[in-house]
């Protein structure tokens, strides 16, 4: 199956275009012209990613177990929740620990928790999603849905559903989807 994305606009912000199969509108798409894909083909793959927790379309050869956002999210969670539990337990298990103290300590988990989601916002990660555009959003994400006005969708989630199910049954079938930008 190919699935051909036939750019139609493009500004400074956003690109704007349809995705085919066979030559059949399937529905219109959305991308960040920031960390966009470049003109050419791409395979497609179905994986589950750690960070959304369920099963996501990828773009690209790029599997999520090698995946460095999902690897520094799982981390930067973990490290949050670390110093979280750690908090609890100095306020309940040492009666002289200051409030002071307490509140500075905080105050650093909240700051290495920024410093993480910063850092994992700046990653590219291509996959096909819903939403209802990619305005400030430039991690490689292709929004999919019906255009209602300039870079802005509607009805993501049932598209993205049948688009989806078409992925996974040309997969089932031993195939190896491909994304054409055009």
């Amino acid at each position: 199956m190919v699935i051909t994305f036939f750019v139609k606009r493009r500004n400074e912000k956003f690109i704007e275009g349809s995705l085919m199969i066979n030559g059949e509108h399937v529905c219109d798409a959305v991308e960040s012209t920031e960390n966009c894909l470049s003109t050419g083909e791409y395979a497609l793959s179905i994986d589950k990613c750690p960070l959304q927790k369920h099963q996501i379309i990828m773009v690209g050869s790029m599997s999520h177990t090698d995946c460095d956002r999902c690897t520094a999210s799982d981390c930067a969670i973990k490290k949050v929740w670390d110093k979280e539990n750690d908090l609890i337990a100095n306020a309940t298990d040492n009666d002289e620990t200051s409030h002071d103290d307490l509140v500075k300590y905080e105050q650093s988990v909240r700051a290495d928790s920024q410093k993480s989601l910063s850092e994992l916002s700046r990653h590219v990660c291509h996959r096909i999603v819903t939403g209802n555009g990619v305005n400030g959003k430039n991690d490689g994400r292709i929004v999919v849905g019906k255009r209602i006005a300039p870079g802005i969708v509607i009805n993501s989630k049932d598209v993205h559903h049948k688009l989806f199910k078409r992925i996974e049954k040309s997969i089932a079938r031993g195939h190896t989807p491909i994304l054409e930008i055009l």
